[in-house]
């Protein structure tokens, strides 16, 4: 009786871990259980299941994991670690509960295991030490006894990995007496891989005892050895400014300003740029320290800036100056990979609210940025997302992109042209009050540079025709579409048909429907008068060269897919298995093997304008000019 009661405690806290991380997927009776045994633990109603006692529940699931997760293998690190994060993976919504980092603790504390000894030893047996940091960080804010050589060995070993200085802040908090133990010893052994602890450590002691610790962190910033100088800049940054004096904190700021012009290295002037920042953040009427980061010249800046003002968006987007310090990032150069990520995220959550200021924004930025041809898809990509929903005021920038005439402008414009083709968005359109107040020469250069720079005939034809929708379009612009969408019928032939037709259809009798009526017959007659000549076959290549360069086209497609995806996150962290043949792909995780995917082929495709291939040259030449006029 005994054995099966045990049995059936067993069963009941794996069916609590579930129905904690999967309550959706979860069946009691696939765990051997029947209804009987729910008795006082679990609820049915209409088929789900329904945790009596919550706080129980969680006290169960933890009893789970150190019986299945973390017993069986204490004599086995690296299989231990690697069972406690897949119970970190697995965990689902209760993952902020933190149930694999409070069975480990506990455990620890109950003297059946040393939990930094078994994750030293884990890391000297070639385990993964992302595992190990990952469980590690999630434990040692529970952990109480542990000494100050065992959290240094630990973090020297785990700070690489991704151990979290949350967790170390968490610890010290608790253990506010070891403080100057942790300084001195990170002072002992400078490493780059203490450097963090160390910052932590000067952090915390600032708060317990503010005046002793903050003429430490002072001191240290003087430091020769600029791991020790660097921390203590970082740690000038995030201690806690907002009830400071002010003699504190302009002695602070003026630290930092000296190195932001002064840094030894590169290192050293990031360290000062965030620590400006986070003091600025923390500081109230110290946000001019913002500017004065945001006009210095390292090629990071932007980026710096942009990401802290986003990430802090929470606290400082109610400050009367934060849009402004979006507006200093605007007149900047992106130069790196990223350096708008974070105003991007800033103007796409506010293009709602001030439309205008962001639409600002992105006419200063594109002028700054013309010289390299920047892409507003690749670099704004939130803010690109917003305008494609905001159809009407897309066709607006698009048409003052376009006619103006900086070439790197309208280089932008195009791309945005040519990102929205790919992503199969046609129904392109100049709205009638963006037109309105154009003169007819005006017209006709908007029409000219939409040919030069719409490559795709869907956006040429609809943007063209939207000049018919403006304010006394018969008078001011039917000639002019008349005209280009004749020069369009020439080069897309079929695409143009189509469209006119459409537009017959729908407008019928009307002024659009006759004006689509006389251009079709125009077309018709041209086209009609070249359907008797013979198709000429002299100038066809042979077959065997079709085949050369079919054969030569498909190497260097797959020489260039091979170039671009060498680099690429997932060959990092992903095995490549050669297999003979096959129609489908699978991953293996942790030897758990995914779901299969069938392969399939893509393929994109444009149709070039036929005087592009009559006369190349020519009509290269004809869509410079037309740029440059």
């Amino acid at each position: 009786m005994t054995e099966f009661s045990s049995d059936r405690e067993l069963k009941l806290d794996h069916l609590a871990w579930l129905l904690l991380t999967k309550p959706q997927t979860t069946d009691f009776e696939s765990l051997g259980l029947v209804q009987d045994d729910l008795a006082g633990h679990v609820l049915i109603s209409e088929s789900a299941l329904t945790l009596v006692d919550p706080t129980s529940a969680r006290e169960q699931a933890i009893r789970h994991l150190q019986a299945t997760a973390i017993r069986p293998f204490a004599a086995t690190p690296d299989q231990l670690f690697a069972e406690l994060h897949h119970a970190y993976i697995g965990a689902g919504q209760a993952r902020s509960e933190n149930l694999p980092g409070h069975a480990f603790a506990r455990m620890h504390h109950a003297g059946e295991i040393n939990a930094i000894a078994l994750a030293i030893n884990a890391c000297a047996n070639d385990c993964d030490p992302r595992r190990v940091s990952r469980v590690i960080g999630d434990a040692l804010p529970l952990l109480g006894d542990v000494t100050v050589d065992e959290l240094v060995q630990a973090t020297d070993l785990l700070a690489d990995q991704g151990l979290s200085f949350g967790s170390l802040a968490k610890w010290l908090e608790a253990n506010p007496q070891l403080v100057e133990s942790v300084v001195e010893e990170c002072l002992g052994r400078p490493t780059q891989r203490l450097a963090t602890l160390l910052r932590v450590a000067l952090i915390q002691g600032a708060a317990t005892e503010r005046s002793k610790w903050l003429d430490r962190v002072h001191a240290l910033v003087g430091d020769n050895d600029p791991l020790v100088s660097r921390a203590a800049i970082e740690a000038l940054g995030h201690l806690h400014w907002d009830k400071a004096p002010g003699s504190e904190v302009d002695a602070a700021a003026s630290v930092i300003r000296q190195k932001l012009h002064s840094s030894r290295g590169e290192a050293e002037h990031r360290t000062a740029v965030m620590a400006g920042l986070n003091l600025a953040t923390s500081a109230s009427g110290y946000h001019g320290l913002i500017d004065e980061i945001a006009r210095l010249d390292a090629p990071y800046i932007t980026q710096y800036v942009g990401d802290h003002l986003a990430f802090s968006a929470h606290q400082l987007s109610t400050e009367p100056w934060y849009l402004q310090k979006i507006a200093l990032l605007a007149g900047k150069q992106g130069q790196q990979s990223g350096s708008f990520s974070g105003s991007d995220h800033i103007l796409a959550q506010r293009y709602s609210i001030d439309k205008q200021a962001c639409l600002s924004w992105l006419d200063k930025w594109t002028q700054a940025n013309s010289s390299r041809e920047a892409s507003i898809s690749k670099e704004l990509p939130e803010l690109f997302a917003s305008l494609i929903d905001d159809r009407e005021q897309l066709g607006a920038s698009l048409a003052r992109w376009l006619t103006e005439p900086n070439l790197g402008v309208q280089a932008i414009g195009r791309g945005v042209l040519n990102e929205l083709g790919l992503m199969e968005v046609m129904d392109l359109t100049y709205p009638p009050a963006a037109l309105n107040d154009l003169s007819l020469p005006a017209l006709a250069h908007l029409i000219k540079r939409t040919e030069a720079h719409a490559w795709r005939e869907e956006q040429r034809l609809s943007l063209i025709w939207s000049l018919t929708r403006m304010a006394d379009a018969q008078e001011q612009s039917f000639a002019i579409v008349k005209d280009a969408m004749v020069e369009a019928g020439y080069d897309y032939p079929d695409a143009t048909d189509k469209f006119l037709d459409a537009i017959r259809r729908d407008e019928r009798q009307s002024p659009l429907g006759d004006l689509a009526e006389e251009i079709m017959r125009g077309l018709s007659a041209y086209y009609d008068a070249l359907d008797p000549l013979k198709s000429t076959e002299e100038l066809l290549p042979r077959s065997e060269e079709q085949n050369l360069f079919a054969k030569e086209r498909a190497r260097r497609s797959e020489q260039e897919s091979e170039e671009a995806s060498k680099n690429s996150i997932l060959r990092h962290i992903a095995t490549t298995v050669p297999v003979k043949a096959g129609r489908s792909t699978f991953f293996v995780r942790d030897g758990q093997v995914g779901p299969i995917n069938d392969m399939v082929s893509i393929s994109h495709s444009i149709a070039i304008p036929r005087s592009g291939i009559i006369d190349k040259v020519g009509d290269d030449l004809l869509r410079r000019l037309i740029m440059t006029s």
